[in-house]
């Protein structure tokens, strides 16, 4: 399955994303559609791109999604 991740600038000054990567030792998230970086948004901009899960094995899943040094919890 595949959610949307979408990186919003809420500012009043253009905001910069320089490196999004899953950190993981069982690589059953990846992304998919990714910006080109660095990627430079204005106010009120936006930018989607979509994570991936494709397991390989049951059982519970975990990594870490980075977006510049913000981190979100996949599981």
């Amino acid at each position: 399955s595949t959610l949307q991740f979408q990186i919003s600038n809420t500012g009043t000054a253009p905001g910069s994303v320089t490196s999004i990567s899953i950190t993981t030792a069982n690589p059953v998230f990846e992304l998919a559609g990714l910006p080109n970086l660095p990627l430079t948004l204005a106010p009120g901009a936006s930018a989607t791109f979509g994570v991936r899960f494709v397991p390989t094995a049951l059982g519970p899943a975990s990594a870490t999604l980075r977006v510049d040094s913000q981190t979100f919890a996949l599981n």
